[in-house]
């Protein structure tokens, strides 16, 4: 947990940091949260430093603002499916990552895959939150990895314990890693069926994915009319 006095930068770029204003405060946010929320918090940081406040991002702002140009070169994402079934293309168009295509195994080939950078594969029968691409994708700006896996996660309800934030030898489902396309071979990573041994991979946290899909009972989907109120103009990162 990250504690600041009050900070107009801080309070506007980082909205996990907490803004002190009181020092019966400080008890209260240390007693409020378990572990595991503590992490979440831990990895919101992460996302939010990584996808768009590093120097690099200062950097490039600065250049575009006085019309210098650059050689900026976006990293492209191709999601690779079996089949695309609606569930599938719910699971990719939720994601926050922007920079992404969806494949069948069927068709795609090298060709089609130039223009790319990572590859990942989308399984029907697993559940990626919406975060999943975006935050596998960020690990590899602070890394030097081929591959960005969960070594750790969730299986239903049941945590499965393993490394995370750390390097690995080992890819156990291609199904929650995500590939550097110039390190891999696109039709050797469509005939991996298991796991395989292989340097230089690290492993990220558990969250953004469930090894199994979660099903909604249909008897308990109700219709909910929602207000929402939003007290301050343009808050959204701070509602959390």
């Amino acid at each position: 947990i990250l504690l600041s006095n009050y900070s107009i930068g801080v309070n506007n770029k980082f909205p996990n940091v907490f803004m002190i204003q009181d020092e019966k405060e400080i008890k209260e946010i240390f007693d409020h949260f378990s572990e595991e929320e503590i992490f979440k918090h831990q990895v919101l940081g992460i996302r939010r430093v990584m996808t768009k406040e590093t120097s690099y991002s200062r950097i490039e702002e600065m250049l575009d603002r006085v019309g210098i140009t650059f050689d900026k070169k976006p990293r492209k994402v191709a999601v690779i499916v079996k089949e695309e079934t609606n569930e599938l293309r719910e699971a990719f168009d939720r994601q926050t990552y922007p920079l992404k295509d969806l494949f069948l195994e069927s068709t795609v080939n090298e060709e089609l895959l130039k223009d790319y950078d990572i590859m990942a594969f989308f399984d029907t029968q697993k559940e990626y939150g919406e975060f999943y691409l975006e935050d596998m994708i960020n690990a590899f700006k602070y890394t030097n990895a081929d591959y960005i896996t969960k070594d750790a996660y969730y299986d239903s309800e049941i945590f499965n314990e393993g490394i995370e934030h750390d390097y690995v030898e080992l890819v156990q489902d291609k199904y929650r890693t995500v590939f550097w396309k110039d390190s891999f071979q696109l039709s050797s990573l469509i005939e991996l069926t298991g796991s395989i041994k292989r340097a230089n991979g690290y492993s990220i946290d558990r969250f953004e994915f469930n090894n199994q899909k979660t099903i909604v009972p249909e008897d308990s989907q109700k219709t909910y009319k929602l207000s929402v109120i939003v007290p301050a103009y343009n808050n959204g990162d701070h509602l959390l």
